[in-house]
């Protein structure tokens, strides 16, 4: 079965100022059951204790907003091909090098989402020969390597800086 998860923008302003964890909407070619949740969390420091991380209830400018999208598969079929494509929240910064997920060969857009390299092959808008800022990044996307399979449960994570 092949999939595109690929959310509207779940990382609006209203996320990123109130931290509300997002059920995201499985669309495209994908009429089964996978899940996405994102969810945005800030690290906070305590005296002495270290730091913990906190839903983003309130952010300040400058400061990093810490998400994690949780990819599901509740179906009894393994998800193969599975692609998932994240809008960067609005009035957000990508922090360079952020993004992880195992098992999941990880490219980024500066088109809104049309097309997608890696980072030493996606160029600046119109400029082919300067290779993109992490600044210019639009989306995200997650392919997974191997099959999702029935019941799993995969995590991508990547760091945004409040603008």
């Amino acid at each position: 079965m092949n999939a595109r998860i690929s959310p509207n923008n779940l990382g609006a302003v209203c996320l990123a100022l109130l931290g509300i964890a997002v059920s995201g909407v499985v669309m495209g070619q994908l009429t089964n059951n996978a899940e996405l949740d994102l969810v945005a969390e800030v690290r906070i420091t305590q005296v002495g204790k270290g730091y913990q991380f906190v839903p983003a209830t309130t952010v300040e400018q400058g400061q990093e907003i810490f998400y994690t999208l949780r990819i599901r598969n509740p179906g009894d079929a393994p998800l193969t091909t599975l692609s998932i494509d994240q809008a960067l929240p609005t009035n957000t910064r990508y922090v360079a090098g952020s993004a992880t997920g195992a098992g999941a060969d990880i490219l980024f857009s500066t088109d809104g989402g049309n097309s997608f390299a890696k980072p030493s092959e996606l160029y600046a808008s119109g400029d082919e020969r300067r290779v993109a800022a992490a600044d210019q990044y639009t989306h995200i996307r997650w392919q997974l390597r191997y099959p999702l399979v029935p019941h799993a449960i995969v995590l991508a994570r990547f760091r945004a800086v409040f603008m």
